[in-house]
């Protein structure tokens, strides 16, 4: 009867008997049935809790509360922009405005005026930062680029030198040291596409097959055939690369051939045992003990 009370009072809020009695530990719904139907006043109880679960279903739910976010004030904006302006970090300042740095960058992003300010502020406070000794090492960085350097490379070149970071923060202060930069990044990207022009031109004036038979006719007729394929398929795979030009095949090729021929009859390396070439039965001991015959 406990039971049966628990459950009557778990129907009127909403739950259904499926639910109630799954779970472990209470009757099962054929036994709560059962029940129910041998007993006239627990079967009006158990509608009268089915009307009121419904109701209790079908209650208004309250409505959620939304967190209204704190607005920010112009006031803000200045006195972050004025901490700038002093030297402070942005995150810091905003720390001291009571502000997210998200919050603030929104805002001053969103508004023509407020950007303009907040650029000039950065600006200023990007030169005060930096040093005379920062900007010899800036001049230094756009002559290396300016030669053909990568900015990552030329950053990489010396120790001394300023990272990423205030290298860029440093060509903000500069027009001219940003015009600089600009004009050399346009020709180190010319000249890589220069080269790539060139590469797929001469890939597309040759094909393998046309490599292989000139590296081929470059060796000397006397070279072993082994030898000869490797040289063949090495050569080819170079001027394929882009490793060497196709007017030094023909030297690369015989450079190859004589190395690998050098390597293949060194003294040290003969054994009399050594075939005399590729299809004799002969040996380098067969022809010494002939030698006098």
């Amino acid at each position: 009867m406990e039971q049966f009370a628990a459950i009557i009072e778990r129907i009127e809020q909403g739950e259904s008997v499926r639910s109630i009695c799954d779970r472990p530990g209470w009757p099962t719904r054929n036994g709560f049935r059962r029940f129910i139907a041998a007993d006239r006043a627990a079967f009006e109880r158990y509608e009268t809790a089915l009307a009121t679960g419904k109701a209790f279903r079908r209650r208004p739910k309250p409505t959620p509360q939304v967190a209204t976010k704190p607005c920010v004030t112009a006031d803000q904006i200045a006195r972050v922009i004025a901490a700038v302006d002093r030297g402070t970090l942005l995150k810091e300042a905003c720390e001291a405005a009571g502000l997210k740095v998200a919050a603030f960058q929104f805002k001053v992003l969103r508004q023509p005026a407020l950007r303009a300010r907040w650029l000039e502020a950065k600006q200023l406070a990007t030169a005060a930062r930096l040093c005379a000794g920062t900007l010899q090492h800036v001049d230094k960085i756009l002559n290396l680029i300016e030669s053909g350097m990568s900015l990552r490379a030329a950053i990489a070149s010396d120790a001394a030198f300023p990272d990423k970071s205030k290298f860029l923060n440093a060509l903000d202060t500069d027009a001219d040291l940003r015009w600089r930069y600009d004009e050399a990044i346009a020709a180190n990207r010319e000249d890589i596409a220069r080269r790539a022009r060139r590469r797929r031109l001469a890939l597309t004036s040759f094909t393998g097959l046309d490599l292989a038979d000139q590296v081929d006719k470059a060796l000397p007729k006397k070279t072993d055939p082994d030898i000869r394929k490797e040289v063949v398929a090495e050569v080819v795979a170079a001027a394929l690369g882009g490793d060497i030009s196709h007017r030094d095949v023909g030297q690369e090729a015989r450079r190859l051939a004589r190395k690998a021929t050098n390597q293949l009859f060194r003294p040290e390396h003969a054994s009399l045992d050594m075939p005399l070439g590729p299809d004799s039965s002969a040996t380098l001991g067969d022809l010494l003990s002939n030698w006098d015959s």
